[in-house]
């Protein structure tokens, strides 16, 4: 829409809070972020400060306790494993610091590989169902 302004990311009151049996250790408490399409952000601090956390959050590869993440007007935060897996998939790209990279492939290549599969993924269901229409079709049968 013209002249409507959206947040590329907007954080807001976000909460992670680890729990194992009855101790909980709060990783991240209150936090707030609004970054702009074409904006460039660092995020920086000292170890054990939740920036990892935070990255977690943002790219969905874990939910938060409270708070909200909005990226491009979705609201990933309520969204399930599931989900947030597609919506990763078909929205966001992340490189890992680990050893997740392929070390044959260019750094283009790395990040562009999951782009591929999920193409191919989406051919070959609409392939299936082609094939599932056709089996269920009179006409398509050969009894």
């Amino acid at each position: 829409m013209k002249g409507v302004h959206m947040e590329a990311l907007l954080l807001t009151n976000l909460y992670k809070i680890y729990k194992e049996g009855v101790i909980e250790t709060v990783a991240l408490r209150g936090a707030e972020l609004k970054v702009d399409s074409g904006e460039f952000v660092a995020i920086t601090g000292r170890s054990g400060a939740g920036k990892s956390t935070l990255l977690n959050l943002v790219g969905g590869l874990a939910a938060p306790s409270a708070g909200h993440v909005i990226i491009d007007g979705n609201d990933i935060t309520h969204m399930d494993e599931s989900q947030r897996a597609a919506f990763r998939r078909e929205r966001i790209g992340i490189v890992y610091q680990m050893d997740n990279l392929i070390p044959f492939l260019s750094a283009l290549e790395n990040v562009m590989l999951p782009m591929q599969a999920a193409t191919f993924f989406l051919r070959a269901a609409r392939w299936a169902l082609v094939f599932e229409v056709r089996a269920a079709t009179p006409i398509f049968s050969s009894g």
